[in-house]
């Protein structure tokens, strides 16, 4: 079994939109509109896929941006390496997005990551996925 996709409702489905094409390497594979919903589907090199959503009657919840709260509190996306991990944060910080941590090491073989906000104040971290830390670091 694998995730198929994760659901995010929005009040700025063009610039999550944008986020998530222009920094993650997704592409919208199809829009639609169901009655007063409009939605925009994003594919990104595995099967899982990110599905916003806008929806006049779907009013924001209260968050402040990057808080931890009960429910969905990130998203994580894997980079190919440490130093896309490095590079995408800087780009990301620099068109001002705000960075919650720097790319942090956590242990010889277990997790590098960053974390950023969304346009819509979500967490976002950005990892390296185990085995490719582990390779990078002829471990195994």
């Amino acid at each position: 079994m694998y995730f198929g996709h994760i659901a995010i409702y929005t009040e700025h489905l063009t610039a999550m939109t944008d986020f998530y094409c222009r920094y993650f390497g997704g592409r919208v594979f199809y829009e639609g509109v169901y009655g007063d919903q409009k939605s925009v589907y994003i594919a990104f090199d595995q099967d899982c896929y990110l599905e916003l959503m806008d929806k006049a009657s779907v009013g924001p919840s209260p968050l402040i941006p990057g808080e931890e709260r009960q429910g969905l509190t990130h998203i994580a996306i894997n980079a190919e390496s440490t130093a896309r991990v490095n590079e995408l944060t800087a780009r990301l910080e620099k068109d001002g997005y705000p960075v919650v941590w720097q790319p942090t090491d956590y242990g010889t073989d277990r997790f590098y990551e960053s974390c950023v906000l969304d346009p819509d104040g979500n967490r976002v971290e950005i990892c390296v996925h185990e085995k490719v830390l582990r390779a990078e670091r002829g471990l195994g």
